[in-house]
């Protein structure tokens, strides 16, 4: 038989209060969430964003507002907590924020396109070698 301290008790007892406080916290309280975004109120991308973003807020019981900010202030108020995150931003457009952690979620697809008057352009549908034949 194990012989138990006091201490160790006491420090388990209030490791399980803490997770119980949070479990509390966090999974039966309702809170509201502020989430920055470069999408403007009126553009049809900032509709798709709010009803996917609020769905998924609604499901885990929380309520979510969305700011617009433009894109490197909405980047450094997440980054700097003034709001709880940024949505809908790439990876590579976080990369040189370090509090701001990726939640790989994928809500949409946007398709890009390039256009020339340059009549001896090859379509051949690589971005890279487009951008090596403009870079001639």
């Amino acid at each position: 038989m194990k012989n138990f301290s006091i201490f160790g008790v006491i420090k388990m007892f209030n490791y399980l209060i803490t997770v119980l406080f949070i479990f509390n916290t966090v999974l039966l309280f309702p809170a509201h969430f502020k989430l920055a975004t470069i999408s403007t109120k009126n553009s049809m991308e900032y509709e798709k964003l709010s009803t996917f973003i609020n769905a998924v807020f609604k499901r885990a019981g929380h309520t979510v507002e969305l700011i617009p900010l433009p894109g490197v202030r909405a980047l450094i108020s997440a980054n700097s907590g003034v709001v709880a995150g940024n949505a809908a931003r790439t990876q590579i457009a976080v990369s040189d924020y370090k509090n701001l952690m990726l939640i790989p979620e994928s809500y949409n697809t946007i398709k890009v396109y390039a256009y020339t008057l340059n009549k001896n352009m090859k379509k051949d549908g690589s971005l890279q070698k487009l951008i090596q034949e403009l870079a001639k």
